[in-house]
């Protein structure tokens, strides 16, 4: 029994092992193929016809730039061109009786096509004004309806689905341990899998981050769509033990391996932790023995039951 200490130790034999950091943060899906809808014409902004963020398909309505006096226009061209044709009606009824000339009868219908030829155009700048959706994607609107626009005026954001790119933002200490083409892991809802760190960014202008920029395996992202990263950081070589093994006295980290029956102290670093086991380095050896168990209640040469150590 290990009277001195007053602890029975367990024991576990060194190991050496890689390790590796990951950097964790949240990353947003974006879209290389999109683009950005403008108001062609001056005027009110109906809408919107679909809801914000909505996946939507290429060519649905999305919203209508409706210029000042646009209804009231199209009221007049079809009433001008419902009299107009009433107008030829009567004077081809007239004209069987000779009560009209010719030279009226086709001045009657001249009139017709050029209400027609007005209303088509009236139609046709209202058709112009209707913003559709360039590509499939996913939509953001830039105004609120009933905003008044001007001619070119930003509208809304499709992000097309075709090809995507995650982005994320880590801190400058995090982007160091970083390289591109190195793999990491991203999470969605229910899945996982791996993206490619494609670039890393040179400033950190961003809140005081620095951007990451990967290429996703898995097809079939939002853009808008977040995303738990996990990216590759620093990795090495190291001695792995359990955590119960290190010893904190002050700045100074250690562990005791057993000598003869007594407690040696060994100073380490640590360079790695995970999952309740740590990655020191030091001069230790390949499994030599190390107190797991009890390591907080010895100190440098206790003496320890080397028959009750166990691994």
């Amino acid at each position: 029994m290990a009277f001195a200490a007053g602890f029975d130790v367990g024991t576990t034999l060194t190991h050496s092992a890689p390790w590796q950091q990951q950097v964790i943060t949240l990353g947003e899906v974006r879209s290389l193929a999109g683009a950005v809808l403008h108001a062609p014409i001056a005027g009110r902004l109906a809408g919107p016809f679909a809801a914000q963020g909505a996946q939507v398909e290429r060519g649905t309505v999305l919203a209508r730039i409706t210029p000042p006096g646009q209804a009231a226009r199209l009221d007049a061209d079809t009433h001008r061109l419902a009299l107009a044709r009433e107008t030829l009606a009567r004077a081809q009824v007239l004209s069987r009786s000779h009560a009209v000339s010719v030279a009226q009868l086709q001045d009657a219908a001249s009139r017709v096509a050029t209400a027609a030829d007005a209303l088509s155009a009236a139609r046709a700048a209202a058709t112009a004004a209707t913003l559709t959706a360039p590509v499939s994607g996913t939509v953001h609107y830039l105004l609120a309806s009933g905003t008044e626009v001007g001619s070119g005026t930003a509208v809304l954001r499709v992000d097309g689905t075709g090809r995507v790119w995650i982005r994320g933002y880590v801190s400058p200490g995090e982007a160091r341990q970083l390289h591109t083409g190195a793999v990491a892991q991203i999470h969605g809802d229910g899945w996982k899998g791996p993206a490619r760190i494609s670039a890393i960014g040179e400033d950190a202008r961003h809140d005081g981050l620095v951007a990451v920029l990967l290429q996703p395996s898995r097809a079939g992202l939002l853009p808008g769509e977040w995303l738990h990263v996990a990216l590759p950081g620093a990795s090495g070589q190291a001695w792995r033990l359990p955590a119960s093994a290190l010893v904190m006295s002050g700045t100074r980290s250690q562990v005791f391996t057993v000598v003869a029956g007594r407690a040696r102290a060994v100073p380490v670093r640590l360079v790695h932790m995970a999952r309740g086991r740590v990655w020191v380095t030091g001069p230790l050896h390949e499994g030599e023995p190390i107190i797991a168990k009890g390591a907080g209640a010895v100190a440098d040469g206790t003496r320890v039951d080397a028959s009750a150590a166990r691994g």
